[in-house]
């Protein structure tokens, strides 16, 4: 479906590519200025008027819209196939979210039980059925389907099929670490006092992380940073991978 839509965006652009260089050209060579009053010019305003029908028209709008009707289409079958809808042969797994990993169960093999990796059939759609043991975490193969959320006390069921065999790497959208340090002046840094705090689920009460306890002199040591720097870009990047074989 990706580089079905990829094409599709491709041939437009190109297209738009094309049609700006034509509006750029000055008319035919030899066709006449269009700005006489000479037959020859008239003939050069006919010329382009029928040019700018032909592009712009049979073109422009006729291609755009053939092209975007034909990916709405193919988009709305793919995505009815992702549906969690009853089939013959489908495949029912469960993926349980927690701090730090991902654990699968197989419905056709009780007891079974992997972690970080999910093992599914070939060519057969599989109902994923996602949840989480603490809080809230997403479910992302993005070459399968998209991101779905595990929420806690909840089952959110995702269908995803793989054409193939292969590896297909998923992402987790939700940070998650084992304990959290102050960030001061782009940098992390553990307060001056050494204290933590357990951050808890309320489900359970089982201790998720630990978190920075801050005092007077950490709150001044990152009022110092902010008031030093003039402009800062801070980035982020927190991506946990799991595999889909």
């Amino acid at each position: 479906m990706w580089w079905v839509l990829i094409g599709g965006a491709a041939a437009i652009f190109a297209l738009v590519m094309v049609l700006l260089v034509l509006a750029f050209r000055a008319g035919h060579p030899g066709a006449g200025n269009p700005a006489d009053g000479t037959d020859a010019a008239d003939l050069a305003r006919e010329d382009l008027a029928r040019a700018e029908r032909r592009w712009l028209g049979g073109m422009g709008l006729t291609f755009s819209l053939v092209v975007l009707g034909a990916l709405t289409a193919y988009g709305l079958v793919v995505g009815e196939r992702l549906m969690p809808r009853p089939h013959d042969d489908l495949v029912t797994v469960r993926a349980e979210g927690r701090q730090w990993e991902w654990r699968f169960g197989y419905a056709d093999a009780p007891g079974r039980e992997t972690r970080d990796v999910l093992h599914i059939p070939a060519g057969r759609p599989v109902d994923v059925e996602i949840t989480t043991a603490d809080v809230i975490h997403s479910f992302w193969v993005p070459r399968l389907a998209g991101k779905l959320d595990a929420i806690p006390g909840h089952v959110n069921v995702l269908r995803i099929e793989a054409d193939g065999p292969g590896e297909f790497k998923g992402v987790s959208a939700m940070p998650f670490a084992a304990r959290y340090d102050n960030f001061i002046g782009g940098r992390w840094m553990p307060p001056k006092a050494g204290r933590y705090f357990d951050n808890t689920t309320p489900i359970t009460g089982a201790k998720m992380s630990e978190i920075a306890r801050s005092d007077e002199s950490d709150v001044n040591a990152a009022l110092d940073a902010a008031h030093a720097v003039s402009t800062s870009q801070l980035s982020f990047n927190f991506n946990r991978v799991i595999s889909c074989i």
